[in-house]
């Protein structure tokens, strides 16, 4: 079995610094579940605790549950929200419930097992789920049913293993009239099942891979599953089969998921990035751990007003803007505006692909992409993940002026353009001389000596204009060509 302890413990330079995760003033101990309720954040540690204004101010929302000290409290695994009413499950306790936005807490344990190992007092209420007026409580001896606002709870006899044991559900969730549920009996690992008549009856997904799911999320038709060391699966057939991502660490342990539009959201364990984002329907993910300690791991997740909430193991909640996860604006320019022609930039989908394209015009050489006076790319086609709002500058360099072969002071370069050699002849004998070949942002790319004549290798050089310098003791020579495919 597995259980998560929380213990108490340039411009575009500038946007990526900025748009990262930012600790809230719960800092100071681990959070196991989140979640919101008329615009109060609930968090369950130790305690319950809530902040009526995002996360800038929090204070205790125990009364009825516990006043202990953290090591013998009763231990807040979960939440869930139905009208007015907040249920919460507990380590030793059952179930609480609050009708007076978590001021106070009453036991509604009617029906739930004593449960005497290791000292509980109450059957370990790990998840919930909820359909209509139906609620659902996954623990350590399977799934009750409340149907009349927690006043009393009847276990689903129907979800056993193939030895007529009752299970420990470490994962619980519903889509549409689908209730999915993964359990194990003893030391693990379980399986995933699914219901179609509201619990009654269940029967066995299409999930073999005998690794532990953490967590269950949909978005449109594809189920995700948030496993204890295979990352992320999913399943675009109701659970029949499952295919595997893209883009998480191998071994990754995703504890949580959440869905907000497009935007998928995963919470991995210690050591793995603590937070990933998938903008494709949970085929391909990418690291968004910006501001997060390397070694956290994020247990649940909630969103509200305009921010997401990261419940940690380590260093209690915290926050992000959500539009820093919006469709993001790449601004291009032309320069010189004469020079040539740019397509594509505009709105781009946050976390996907992005190109621009330059094409030069007659008499005029591409030379770079920049960003702020950097470098971003040399290439005319730059594909990029599109993160921030960026604005890009094609620039194009003239070439009027430039022959194929090329005289000053006795020195013939040739071609011009070149491809893939170049070549430099002088007409002074015995005489060495300094070759530099510099780009148009001012770095140096060759130097050599030579004398009389040389022939370089310039196809690794990038497309564009270059700055060749010929220095002897007696005279420097100037000259410009063209590198081009």
């Amino acid at each position: 079995m597995k259980k998560i302890i929380v213990l108490v413990i340039a411009i575009f330079a500038i946007s990526i610094t900025n748009a990262q995760w930012q600790q809230t003033s719960f800092n100071n101990c681990g959070v196991k579940t989140i979640t919101v309720k008329d615009n109060n954040i609930f968090i369950g540690s130790c305690k319950v605790y809530k902040s009526p204004d995002n996360g800038s101010n929090w204070v205790l929302s125990n009364t009825g549950i516990a006043n202990d000290s953290c090591w013998v409290d009763i231990g807040v695994n979960s939440f869930v929200v139905s009208g007015n009413k907040i249920f919460a499950g507990t380590d030793i306790g059952g179930i609480f419930l609050s009708t007076d936005n978590g001021n106070s807490w009453n036991v509604v344990n009617a029906n739930l097992p004593y449960n005497l190992n290791y000292g509980l007092l109450y059957t370990q209420v790990l998840n919930f789920a909820i359909k209509d007026t139906n609620i659902f409580a996954g623990t350590w001896g399977g799934i009750y049913l409340s149907t009349n606002n927690g006043n009393s709870w009847n276990l689903l006899t129907g979800l056993v293993d193939v030895n007529s044991s009752l299970l420990t559900i470490d994962a619980l969730a519903i889509k549409d009239n689908t209730i999915f549920a993964y359990g194990y009996n003893g030391s693990g690992p379980g399986s995933l099942y699914k219901s179609l008549d509201n619990g009654i009856s269940w029967t066995l997904t299409g999930y073999t891979n005998n690794v532990d799911i953490n967590s269950i999320a949909f978005i449109d038709s594809t189920i995700l599953i948030g496993t204890i060391s295979h990352g992320v699966l999913l399943s675009t057939d109701n659970g029949v089969s499952w295919t595997t991502t893209t883009g998480l660490p191998v071994g990754t342990c995703i504890y949580s998921l959440i869905v907000n539009g497009n935007n998928i959201f995963a919470g991995t364990g210690q050591g793995f990035g603590a937070v990933y984002l998938s903008s494709d329907k949970g085929a391909s993910w990418t690291s968004m751990n910006g501001g997060l300690p390397d070694l956290e791991s994020i247990l649940d997740f909630v969103i509200n007003d305009g921010y997401i909430f990261a419940s940690s193991a380590y260093s209690g909640v915290w926050r992000r803007p959500l539009s820093d996860f919006m469709p993001d604006t790449i601004t291009t320019f032309a320069n010189p505006t004469v020079g040539g022609t740019i397509s594509g930039g505009g709105i781009c989908t946050f976390n996907q692909s992005c190109t621009v394209k330059a094409t030069a015009n007659p008499g005029y050489v591409f030379t770079n992409w920049t960003e702020t006076d950097t470098v971003a790319s040399t290439d005319t086609s730059y594909s990029f993940n599109v993160i921030v709002n960026r604005t890009l500058v094609a620039n194009f360099a003239s070439i009027q002026g430039i022959d194929s072969y090329s005289f000053n002071n006795s020195v013939y370069i040739y071609p011009n353009p070149a491809k893939e050699n170049l070549t430099i002849e002088t007409n002074n004998i015995n005489t060495e001389q300094r070759l530099e070949i510099v780009n148009l942002i001012g770095q140096t790319v060759y130097t050599n000596i030579i004398n009389k004549k040389a022939t370089i290798n310039t196809s690794a050089f990038a497309n564009g204009v270059y700055i060749l310098k010929l220095s002897s003791d007696k005279e420097t020579v100037v000259r410009k060509f063209v590198k081009e495919d």
